[in-house]
């Protein structure tokens, strides 16, 4: 007897066994894709994240200083910041017209006194000008000359015409046609004055150009930049002309100081200026102006110092854009220090021995840690002198306990 039943529920248990490719699997499977899709952009962001900043997890904040030129004789310097040397007279010369340029009566470097020639232009457009202006001149008088006689010839008619009325001997209406010819060679008169006046401004600004055509230095200085060759037209647009002239007496200085050091400065503080092109050679000076903005590139101001005259014998290369290194100094510097070779000073707290060696610990820009050799020489207190080192305004690791070199840190500023 064959069990009808049994067969039945095995095949009842097989068709349950059968996968279903029907639309009631398709939200579950696309849920799972979502999430391993999630999942892997999560996974990967990590990764990526970890591999920039792995480098910053963990860093140190670390105390550091800057390494300071100090001048043999004087106190250290309250901060050190970078300068560049600015001559705030200057002028580029061109003609009040275009025009071009016939000669060119100076070089680069060359000195100028005031009025001194600096360069002609061509003259023959503007004395074809003038002569324009000459005979414009002398047909507006003609004019006036002439208007001048109208005018009196209606006088005349108007003082006859009246008095033949007066008289019962003319009409009234020629007394009044008398009397409006007045009127209009009274005012062609004046038209022809206005004319002689306007051609007057012209013969002067012609005569002027004319005299121009030659330029002259505005004042005593000092050719920076040559811009135009004889042959090139001049124009008079912003920018343009034939030299650059400045006035290299009165120098000034523009310190880029760190936000940081803002409050430390006053105006009237003495300040001490070393130009890179002769370190040896210190130039007093004293600030001026703060610039009431900061650069925030670079979280600097702009502290303007006017340097001191310099001494008739000093030989001293001052020129625009020469850069320097300005010491900003709680008191007056000794002028007679100024002339010796400034020394590089650290903390001694700074200084690493290895054996008879010694070593700083300087970060760069990134916060990268490197060891650099020096040679010391001396030691005023809790101060070291080098005879061998970075150079001034480097960062260094004032305690350098645990700071190896390749490590990356935080710098706080001492």
């Amino acid at each position: 007897m064959t069990d009808t039943t049994g067969k039945s529920d095995l095949h009842s248990e097989l068709a349950s066994l059968k996968i279903t490719r029907g639309t009631e699997a398709t939200p579950t499977r696309r849920r799972l894709y979502i999430w391993l899709a999630t999942t892997f952009v999560v996974v990967a962001a990590s990764v990526a994240l970890f591999l920039v900043f792995r480098d910053r997890l963990g860093t140190k904040t670390v105390e550091t200083a800057l390494v300071l030129s100090v001048q043999s004789g004087q106190e250290a310097p309250l901060f050190v910041a970078t300068g560049t040397v600015t001559a705030p007279t200057t002028d580029t010369l061109a003609p009040r017209t275009p025009g071009r340029l016939l000669k060119r009566l100076v070089e680069e470097g060359d000195e100028v006194a005031l009025g001194t020639p600096v360069a002609e232009l061509d003259p023959i457009d503007l004395k074809l000008a003038l002569n324009q202006a000459k005979a414009d001149l002398a047909s507006a008088e003609a004019r006036v000359g002439t208007a001048k006689v109208t005018e009196k010839s209606a006088e005349v008619k108007r003082a006859r015409a009246q008095k033949l009325f007066e008289a019962s001997a003319g009409t009234e209406s020629a007394a009044v046609d008398s009397a409006l010819d007045l009127d209009s060679a009274r005012a062609q008169l004046r038209v022809a004055i206005a004319d002689l006046g306007q051609a007057q401004a012209r013969l002067e600004t012609a005569e002027r150009n004319v005299a121009e055509a030659t330029l002259r230095a505005p004042f005593h200085g000092v050719v920076l930049r040559v811009l135009a060759q004889p042959g090139d037209f001049v124009s008079t647009m912003a920018g343009q002309g034939v030299v650059q002239l400045a006035d290299l007496s009165s120098l000034e200085v523009d310190a880029e100081v760190a936000e940081a050091n803002i409050r430390r400065v006053a105006l009237g503080m003495p300040v001490e200026v070393r130009l890179d092109a002769q370190p040896n050679r210190g130039v007093v000076g004293h600030v001026f102006s703060i610039r009431p903005n900061v650069d925030v590139a670079k979280a600097t101001t702009i502290v303007k110092v006017r340097l001191d005259p310099l001494p008739a014998n000093a030989k001293l290369p001052l020129f625009p854009g020469m850069n320097a290194r300005v010491s900003f100094l709680a008191h007056e510097p000794d002028a007679q220090a100024l002339g010796k070779a400034p020394t590089l000073e650290v903390p001694a707290t700074a200084i690493v021995r290895q054996g008879s060696e010694e070593q700083l610990l300087t970060v760069d820009k990134d916060g990268r840690v490197k060891t650099t050799k020096v040679v010391t020489v001396s030691t005023d207190g809790d101060r070291v002198a080098l005879k061998e080192g970075p150079p001034a305004g480097t960062s260094i690791v004032v305690n350098p306990d645990g700071i190896k070199s390749g490590d990356l840190i935080n710098q706080r500023t001492k």
